[in-house]
């Protein structure tokens, strides 16, 4: 776990009596992790939109994320899903943000900053020109990396050291406030686990 970290939304935190880590919202699961003893698992809901985050101070508007990631389906279908975010609001709120979101649609993972996409062939919705995009693979661990340069509005998501997204000139907005992880679901209902997370000024790499 992150210094720092706080669940979101904060309402649902207090619904809870601050109980998020019970196995429903979020949960720390020993039988599944990447390293140590326990990784910390989104479990999967009915599905329908539902928003479980927990949000992280940034160490400034231009950061870098490393984290172990595995998704109980592949991920990269049609639908909107996202699993973490660069995010313009402080914590305690999530709404009115302008995050630029790690997500799924048109049957690959892309960025999606207020429904305005960037995929590996660039900006604009693949849809249109049908082109492929990389997906995450089912029950795998997987390094991922993100770079989120506020200072040049740009984005780079790697995926085992591989560059799987570069975009320039895309996300502007607001500073950097916060980093967010775990699940905003809009259609799919899946568990996704995390482990082995740092947010660093620096790029930290994979082990």
């Amino acid at each position: 776990m992150p210094e720092g970290a706080t669940f979101e939304p904060d309402y649902i935190a207090m619904n809870a009596g601050g109980n998020v880590f019970d196995g429903k919202l979020m949960g720390f699961d020993t039988a599944v992790f990447h390293s140590g003893k326990q990784a910390l698992v989104v479990p999967a809901s009915n599905g329908g939109f539902e928003y479980r985050m927990l949000a992280v101070p940034v160490p400034g508007n231009t950061f870098w994320v490393r984290l172990f990631i595995r998704i109980s389906t592949e991920f990269g279908n049609t639908d909107h899903d996202t699993l973490y975010m660069g995010s313009r609001v402080p914590q305690g709120t999530y709404n009115g943000d302008e995050a630029v979101e790690i997500s799924e649609q048109s049957n690959q993972l892309l960025l999606n900053k207020n429904d305005a996409l960037y995929s590996q062939s660039g900006p604009g919705d693949p849809a249109g020109s049908g082109a492929a995009g990389p997906k995450l693979p089912a029950n795998t661990w997987l390094c991922m990396e993100t770079l989120f340069d506020g200072a040049t509005n740009s984005v780079q998501v790697y995926s085992e050291g591989e560059l799987l997204i570069d975009a320039k000139n895309y996300g502007a907005g607001g500073a950097y406030k916060t980093f967010r992880f775990g699940y905003e679901s809009f259609h799919d209902a899946r568990s996704i686990w995390y482990d082995d997370l740092v947010v660093s000024a620096t790029r930290v790499g994979c082990p």
